[in-house]
C-alpha cells in the first residue's frame, strides 16, 4: 500500500517543525504531489502536518496515468516507455505502477526520475483549505478519495493537444486550395492602340456653395432672471439718453407757489437793518430835546 501527499496550503505563518517535516517530505509548494508507502514513520510525518496537506491511499490506474502525464525527469523532460524500458525491469507503465504500489519498488529509484509530481490547481478549487476532509474541507486523511483529486488535477492530456495540432494545419491547408480553385482566371491587359484617340475631358464647373446658417445664440433663463443686486443698480443708476430729457421737463414745468408764504410776504413789512434802527433813535432823541 502507497499513499498519495498533496500540499494544500502555502508557508505563512507555519510553525519551524511543520515546515521542516514538509522539506523532508519534499513538498515545497503548493500542488506538489509526493508517493510515499505506508509506514509509523511517514504516519507520524502525516499527522505532524495535517493542517497543510491530504493525504489517501492511491490506486494502479490512477498512478499510471500521475506517472504518464506529470512524470518529469532531469531537465524537465517527460518520462517516455523508452526511458522506464531502460531504466527498470518493467515493459510497460502499468506494470511499474503496480510495482509501486504494493511497495516492491520505488519511484525515486528510478535513474533520474524526478520524485515530486507538480500538479494543477483542481478544477472549481479546493473544497475548504481551513476545515478537514470530515468536516466538508480540504485538509487530512481522505481515503480513496485521493483518486478523484488527482484526476482533477492532471490537467489536459497529452494526446489531445497533439491531435489538435495537425487538425489545424490541416483545415489551413484545405481552406487555402479552395480558395486558389475559386479564383477566377486574370484577364489579360488591354493594350491601347495609338489611332485610339482619348475623348475629351469637360471641366464642370464649381458647385455653389451653400450659405451657412449661423444660429443665434438662445437667452437662457439665467441671463433673463437677473441678480437682485443687478436690479437695484439699474434702477439707481439711470440711461444717459434719459438724462436731458428729465431736465427739460423740470425746467418747463414751473414749482407751484404756496399761498401761506405769499400771503405772509405781503403782509408784513420790510423790517430795517439794526444800523438804520441805530440813527432813528438818535433822531428822535435830537428832536425831543
Amino acid at each position: 500500500m502507497t499513499h498519495a501527499v498533496i500540499r494544500v496550503r502555502s508557508d505563512i505563518k507555519v510553525r519551524g517543525d511543520i515546515s521542516d517535516t514538509m522539506k523532508l517530505l519534499r513538498l515545497n509548494k503548493v500542488n506538489h504531489c509526493v508517493i510515499i508507502p505506508d509506514d509509523a514513520v511517514t504516519k507520524g510525518m502525516l499527522q505532524k502536518c495535517k493542517d497543510y496537506v491530504t493525504w489517501g491511499e492511491v490506486n494502479e490506474e490512477t498512478l499510471a496515468k500521475l506517472i504518464m502525464m506529470r512524470g518529469k525527469l532531469v531537465g524537465n523532460h517527460p518520462i517516455t516507455l523508452k526511458h522506464i524500458k531502460e531504466n527498470s525491469a518493467h515493459d510497460s507503465v502499468v506494470k511499474l505502477a503496480k510495482a509501486i504500489y504494493e511497495g516492491k519498488e520505488k519511484f525515486a529509484d528510478m535513474k533520474d526520475a524526478k520524485p515530486v509530481f507538480r500538479l494543477h490547481p483542481p478544477l472549481r478549487g479546493y473544497e475548504g483549505i481551513k476545515r478537514s476532509y470530515k468536516a466538508g474541507g480540504a485538509l487530512g486523511y481522505r481515503g480513496e478519495a485521493i483518486n478523484d483529486l488527482i484526476v482533477k488535477m492532471l490537467g489536459p492530456k497529452k494526446k489531445e493537444k497533439e491531435k489538435q495540432k495537425p487538425a489545424k494545419k490541416k483545415a489551413v491547408k484545405k481552406v487555402a486550395k479552395k480558395a486558389k480553385k475559386d479564383e477566377p482566371a486574370a484577364a489579360p491587359p488591354l493594350v491601347e492602340s495609338p489611332s485610339a484617340a482619348a475623348p475629351p475631358t469637360v471641366e464642370r464647373p464649381p458647385a455653389a456653395k451653400k450659405p451657412i446658417a449661423v444660429k443665434k445664440p438662445k437667452a437662457t433663463k439665467a441671463s433673463e432672471k437677473s441678480s437682485p443686486k443687478a436690479q437695484a443698480s439699474e434702477k439707481k443708476e439711470p440711461k444717459a439718453t434719459d438724462a436731458p430729457k428729465e431736465k427739460d421737463e423740470k425746467e418747463e414745468k414751473p414749482k407751484p407757489m404756496n399761498k401761506k408764504k405769499v400771503a405772509k410776504t405781503i403782509d408784513t413789512p420790510e423790517e430795517s437793518s439794526p444800523k438804520e434802527q441805530a440813527s432813528e433813535k438818535e433822531n428822535k432823541k435830537e428832536a425831543d430835546e
